[in-house]
């Protein structure tokens, strides 16, 4: 997350180092994949949403292999930090994908991608409720920007 902070301060700031553009990059294709999900699942209603979640956590984890060795751990790994590491894999992430993807097949992808557009209102309130962040009027704004178009899509 800090390289993505920092690359956006730095493109904010117009300087366009090489991190800073892969960074964005890699994102923005994060983003791309994430709406083309939505896609395939129409596509290929009749696969079990577990299969499709599994399967996605099994590519996304081969793509990262080949990345493992420029990216040692700082410090030896120990039972805390497996424990830790399964713990955001099966809870966070393996989780939270059957649920989206069973969400799919039940409302639709449409209809099931609005789940994205709350995410930043969220972002906001656990930064609010645990960093003590405060409430700029632009969030504000875009949030209720935000829960009104999710409005129109799922009333739509």
């Amino acid at each position: 997350m800090s390289y993505l902070n920092s690359a956006g301060y730095q493109l904010a700031l117009r300087r366009f180092t090489v991190i800073a553009l892969v960074t964005v990059a890699a994102c923005l294709a994060a983003c791309a994949c994430y709406g083309y999900n939505g896609i395939l699942m129409k596509r290929h209603a009749q696969v079990p949403s577990r299969g499709i979640a599994v399967g996605g956590q099994i590519a996304a984890a081969l793509m990262l292999l080949p990345l493992v060795p420029f990216s040692p751990p700082a410090a030896a790994i120990g039972a805390i930090e497996i424990s830790s590491l399964l713990a955001l894999a099966l809870l966070g992430n393996a989780l939270g994908f059957v649920m989206y993807f069973r969400l799919i097949s039940d409302v639709g992808a449409t209809r099931a991608l609005t789940v994205t557009y709350l995410m930043p209102l969220f972002a906001i309130l656990w930064g609010m409720l645990f960093l003590g962040e405060s409430l700029p009027a632009s969030a504000l704004a875009g949030g209720v920007l935000i829960l009104a178009g999710t409005v129109l899509v799922t009333r739509g």
